[in-house]
């Protein structure tokens, strides 16, 4: 009796055919996949941008809080209440404009009809 061979005499089938193009799922997922990754970089750099723009904003505070000296804010008081004591609380209303309006009785064409409209709307009121 021979010995089976562990070496194949022939290719398989599958090894033999041709390798097909990409599929269109494959395709669709590497590109959803390389877009996901552009918005995460796009991402990670807005945020270093809006952190830098945030951190020169508190600066700019800082630096706006310290230019306010403390004999300007209470002068700024002391105009406020000397105008709250002079100003009445409230001030008088106005009065309502009036607006006139046509007639919704008839329309505008019925207004003033011809001679044949107002015999029959003095049989038809």
């Amino acid at each position: 009796m021979a010995e089976p061979s562990f070496i194949p005499k022939s290719l398989p089938q599958r090894l033999a055919q041709a390798r097909e193009p990409l599929g269109t799922f494959l395709f669709l997922g590497v590109l959803v996949f390389v877009i996901s990754l552009l918005a995460l970089g796009g991402l990670f750099f807005y945020e270093r941008l809006l952190s830098s723009q945030i951190t020169d904003l508190v600066k700019s505070l800082e630096r706006l809080k310290a230019d306010f000296d403390a004999d300007s804010i209470n002068e700024l008081a002391r105009f406020q209440s000397f105008l709250s004591t002079r100003l009445p609380t409230s001030l008088p209303s106005r009065p309502k404009p009036k607006v006139t309006r046509p007639s919704p009785t008839r329309p505008k064409f019925l207004r003033n009809p011809p001679a044949y409209q107002k015999h029959l709307c003095r049989v038809f009121p």
